[in-house]
């Protein structure tokens, strides 16, 4: 191809409050792909299973993974003791005053001993301190994993006696012959918190460390408010010293408020008048003195513990207990339990319980170190907190614990109060030591309806979550079906249901805003070389003759079909189309049916991943979308005569290793497992496959073909270069919530920078010395072309690196956004994001940060 091309823009851009027109003339030749990979040095980059094993041995050093495994090794002989040791103390000391009655409320709340939430404050965060990567996060009891805990307690606890069947570990009652389990609240929730350790290990095995960011805003805002309904109908009996029956299963906050009211009449009012005391004096303390004080004094007013000693006094001095029938905590042991394992038969009843207390504990201890990380600029490991919060709750599980997670309000205390490092959950776990040998005892008259009034007015931010359902609503329809969803299911169903039902909604709303592919025609705008939708762009004019397709997403085995069928009906052209013109004798006969179409290009820039499925495509039939590789494996097996279809195998393992672990993996388990089982283990593998290959992001820096306004890859093109002072960063997939975290990852590991970088830039007095933090790096290009979608949380995150760029002095812009990319940056400024510099094309951004016009001779 010797054609010519040449293109002139004028790109007019606002920035600054300064307007530039900076006009570009390109004259270069037509290249196809094969020239444009000798002209630029292409090399097909794919390396080997051993080439990368072998990589990963050369890089192993085992001194790094000592302390990668061990945090507190890399940290703790940098430990600066004249600027942090006082700070620590200060914030260990000012924590460990909130513990002790939220540990006791919340250890109440999760169907325990109250002691168990001083337990918590313990055990389980000395070994955080040891492999956390968090420095500022609370560990312990929180509201929501303790009410969740004490569903599981109530499902496989009975406190009453009978008759202990020794083979089930049953309680049996002979009158009315029902089965009910005789373990121990303890025992329950013990097994749970072993349980939750396991699959947090294991997860951290498996590196799914990512799977918190599935959790949208959404969801987590809808499941804690709903959450906190949950907690506070659990404090009810508490509060108004009523007895009413534990009720399991769904719709148990429907029937607890209708025992409730039934039983209303029984009420201790003694126990109402202390409840009412409590959330007066709380609601005084946290309303108006707290924030009095805080102005005058940097010590928080712990009004928590006052209340705690305070009615405790009172109850002992009035005798609340003895003479007035007000409930009490009751006996509380000295000194520390001994170490214990949990039942291993309750292990496996509680198993399927436990998955969601895992899923929502590190959720939360995901989300509280994230936002300290961000706020302090250092990096949090998703995976390294895994192996943490296993280790903690595994290690906790043998004295008495409840599933490890942490608290907003004592995170929050410890970072206000200056904590710098988990030095000050040492200090804090130092001061609970001398309260669990010494002073324990002391609170036993301390009334439980004040420890309720102490939950119920804790839980006043959360329930004021609420309000956030105006904000998902601006955000979009499906942010608020997702909260609105979720906050129905948790409050009218139940906790575990709920956050089922949450995820699932939440998934499908990912699906329809970035999973689903995004297809168009494109259409020229005149005078330019820039091709955008005709269907949103009414200046476009489609180029005679030319029908240009443009798809976003990958054409594999599972996507191929909806490919096929967005392509016909974007071209207007059907299978009967098809064979209409197939049976003409000549070609001038059949291009009557091809309309006005003489050329059909098929853009490809935003499509991620094509295997040899997709391929098919332009060569031959549709298959089925179930591979091949998992069909042949199974015939294999059900039919004799066709035996010799292993030699497939071969050729799946030409196609590429995954198709071949597929195969293998489908055929071993149909012979060794069965049919029905060894084909879900086929399909399994078979996403999982998928997955790898196309639903993953690919990113990469770009570089310019010299004298030419192309840029590609410069891993894989040996003669492209990077422009000086310029970094372009091209993505493909999709941002949102799911995916920000990872973006951000390659997007920084790609330029070479990092939150240490960030922090030490931060701490420079002028840009000229923050600068060297930046290497040469002026300008950032982040490249939107194969972008398929762009959330609110995705917005978010281009914030923060522009933020965080700022302190290096690097310029931050976007380039070639889709149309529905660009809409979700304009929704988010109007939502209060800032404003990006944002750019028609990658080589319209080029010149804008060069500052000068760019005059490109013939190729």
């Amino acid at each position: 191809m010797s054609q010519n091309q040449k293109s002139s823009n004028n790109n007019l851009v606002n920035i600054d409050d300064q307007e530039y027109v900076i006009p570009y003339l390109v004259t270069r030749k037509v290249l196809n792909q094969d020239e444009l990979g000798e002209v630029s040095g292409y090399i097909r980059e794919k390396q080997t299973t051993k080439e990368n094993i072998k990589e990963e041995i050369r890089n192993f050093k085992v001194r790094n993974a000592v302390l990668d495994f061990c945090p507190v090794l890399r940290w703790l002989p940098q430990y600066q003791i004249h600027k942090s040791l006082m700070n620590d103390i200060i914030a260990g000391i000012t924590v460990a005053i909130m513990h002790i009655p939220q540990g006791m409320a919340y250890g109440l709340l999760a169907g325990v001993d109250p002691i168990v939430g001083l337990y918590m404050a313990f055990f389980p965060t000395l070994i955080y301190f040891l492999f956390g990567t968090s420095r500022h996060i609370s560990t312990g009891t929180f509201a929501v994993v303790s009410l969740m805990t004490s569903k599981i307690v109530t499902t496989y606890s009975d406190p009453n006696h009978g008759t202990i069947n020794p083979i089930n570990s049953t309680l049996i009652h002979p009158q009315n012959n029902v089965v009910s389990y005789s373990y121990t609240p303890s025992e329950v929730a013990t097994a749970v918190t072993m349980m939750t350790g396991f699959y947090q290990l294991i997860m951290c095995v498996l590196r799914l460390g990512t799977l918190s960011s599935l959790l949208s805003e959404a969801l987590v805002n809808g499941f804690t408010t709903a959450a906190a309904i949950h907690v506070m109908v659990s404090q009810l009996k508490d509060l108004l010293g009523v007895k009413v029956p534990r009720h399991k299963g769904a719709f148990k906050i429907i029937l607890s408020l209708r025992d409730i009211f039934m039983n209303i009449s029984e009420a201790n009012l003694n126990a109402v008048y202390v409840s009412i005391a409590g959330i007066i004096f709380m609601v005084i303390m946290n309303e108006f003195i707290k924030p009095w004080a805080s102005k005058r004094c940097k010590f928080p007013v712990p009004s928590e513990l006052i209340a705690v000693c305070g009615f405790t006094f009172i109850s002992y001095i009035l005798k609340l207990g003895v003479d007035y029938g007000v409930k009490q905590v009751g006996e509380i042991p000295t000194g520390l339990p001994h170490p214990e394992m949990p039942p291993f038969e309750l292990l496996r009843l509680v198993a399927v319980d436990s998955i969601a207390v895992t899923i929502v504990s590190y959720s939360i201890v995901m989300s509280m170190a994230l936002i300290f990380a961000r706020k302090e600029q250092y990096e949090v490991r998703a995976n390294q907190e895994l192996l943490a919060m296993g280790l903690s709750n595994i290690f906790g599980s043998f004295f008495l614990c409840i599933p490890l997670a942490c608290s907003l309000s004592r995170s929050l205390i410890q970072h206000q109060a200056g904590g710098k490092t988990q030095f000050a959950s040492v200090v804090s776990a130092g001061l609970i030591l001398i309260v669990l040998l010494w002073i324990g005892p002391l609170f036993e008259t301390l009334p439980r309806a004040t420890l309720a009034a102490i939950i119920i007015v804790a839980l006043k931010g959360m329930v004021m979550q609420v309000k956030g359902l105006k904000r998902f609503k601006r955000e979009g329809v499906l942010e608020m079906t997702v909260w609105l969803a979720t906050f129905i299911a948790v409050v009218i169903i139940d906790i575990d249901i709920g956050l089922l039902i949450g995820v699932l909604v939440s998934l499908f709303a990912l699906y329809l805003k970035g999973w689903k592919s995004y297809s168009c025609l494109l259409g020229q705008l005149h005078n330019t070389d820039i091709y955008i939708d005709m269907k949103t762009h009414q200046e476009v004019k489609q180029v005679p003759n030319i029908k240009i397709f443009h798809y976003c997403g990958s054409i594999n085995f599972a996507s191929r079909a909806g490919f096929k069928k967005d392509l016909f009906n974007a071209i207007g052209i059907d299978h009967r189309t098809i064979r209409r013109a197939s049976l003409c004798e000549t070609l001038s006969e059949a291009r009557c049916f091809g309309q006005d179409m003489r050329t059909l290009i098929i853009d490809l820039s935003a499509v991620a991943h094509l295997d040899n499925a997709g391929f098919l495509l332009w060569i031959g039939p549709l298959f089925e979308t179930l591979p091949r590789a998992t069909l042949a494996a199974i015939i294999i097996v059900a039919l004799k005569g066709m035996v010799m279809q292993v030699k497939g195998l071969k050729r799946f393992k030409r196609e590429g290793v995954l198709e071949m672990t597929v195969w293998l993996a489908t055929f071993i388990a149909v012979v060794i497992i069965d049919i029905d089982i060894g084909l879900l283990i086929g399909v399994l593998v078979s996403l999982f496959a998928l997955y790898l290959k196309g639903w993953k992001s690919y990113s990469c820096l770009l570089g310019q073909l010299h004298n030419t306004d192309i840029y590609i890859d410069m891993k894989t093109h040996q003669e492209v270069k990077q422009i000086p002072n310029i970094k372009i960063f091209h993505y493909c997939g999709s941002i949102n919530f799911a995916s920000r975290a990872g973006f951000k990852k390659d997007l920084f590991n790609a330029i070479g920078i990092d939150h240490r970088t960030i922090r030490r830039a931060s701490l420079c007095e002028t840009l000229s010395e923050a600068r060297c933090f930046g290497q040469d790096m002026r300008t950032l290009i982040i490249d939107l072309s194969a972008v398929a979608h762009l959330d609110n949380a995705g917005c978010k995150t281009f914030s923060e690196i522009k933020n965080e760029l700022k302190l290096l002095d690097v310029k931050l812009y976007l380039a070639h956004p889709s149309d529905c990319v660009y809409d979700s940056l304009i929704h988010a400024s109007q939502l209060g994001e800032p404003n990006f510099d944002c750019f028609a094309t990658v080589h319209d951004a080029v010149l804008y940060a060069q500052g000068k016009p760019l005059i490109v001779a013939e190729l």
